[in-house]
């Protein structure tokens, strides 16, 4: 486990957790770096759920508070980033595909330690590479009104369900309009569209686990 930040606001940390490992919610003061080489993560934190199955990772900003569920054994490699190198990347979590070169690029940090002036140039370009990849559709928002969180809670319990958005405002006590408006101001999605990704991920997780 890391034992701090070294002079140049890179650590690195590579730990391996057995299924249904929690670790608590919690915050960091820098940015991290998170990558399943092996396993599946649930990140779960502000504001929803991420998550990360193999050959993926996912970018937790400084300050963002949250949990990881290992879904599976997980064999997790995380990077720590502090100061600039951090302001080309987005302020949210999010998820990515790791590709070859990104894969290789944390493994020989995290577990080759590489020495300077090598080191430093594998920081820059896992930070080029992360600014530069495209978001995978792993998150999952969570909204605050507590009848919208009914919803979504209830829908991650039984993907299946089949209730219409009719259904869902009756049961929730709502016009069917409020609904569908309160719920695309808080998770930018429509009800549909958190369903179909809610499926998605399960789909994801479930591949994974075979």
């Amino acid at each position: 486990m890391t034992n701090g930040l070294r002079p140049d606001g890179i650590d690195v940390l590579a730990v391996d957790y057995p299924r249904g490992h929690v670790v608590e919610p919690h915050s960091h003061a820098v940015g991290q770096v998170v990558f399943a080489r092996s396993g599946v993560m649930q990140v779960t934190g502000t504001p929803g759920t991420w998550i990360v199955p193999p050959r993926r990772g996912v970018w937790i900003p400084a300050g963002v508070r949250h949990a990881i569920t290992c879904r599976t054994a997980v064999s997790m490699r995380t990077v720590y980033v502090a100061g600039s190198p951090t302001e080309v990347l987005p302020a949210s979590c999010f998820v990515f595909a790791v590709s070859a070169l990104l894969r290789e690029l944390i493994l020989d940090l995290v577990e080759r330690h590489p020495e300077e002036p090598r080191r430093s140039h594998v920081v820059a370009l896992i930070v080029d590479e992360l600014a530069a990849l495209p978001i995978a559709p792993l998150h999952l928002p969570t909204p605050e009104d507590p009848r919208l969180r009914r919803l979504t809670e209830a829908l991650a319990a039984d993907p299946a369900d089949r209730r219409s958005l009719g259904d869902w405002a009756t049961t929730l006590g709502v016009g069917r309009r409020t609904l569908m408006r309160r719920f695309a101001a808080e998770t930018g999605m429509t009800v549909g569209e958190w369903r179909r990704r809610l499926r998605l991920i399960r789909a994801v997780e479930w591949l994974a686990e075979d």
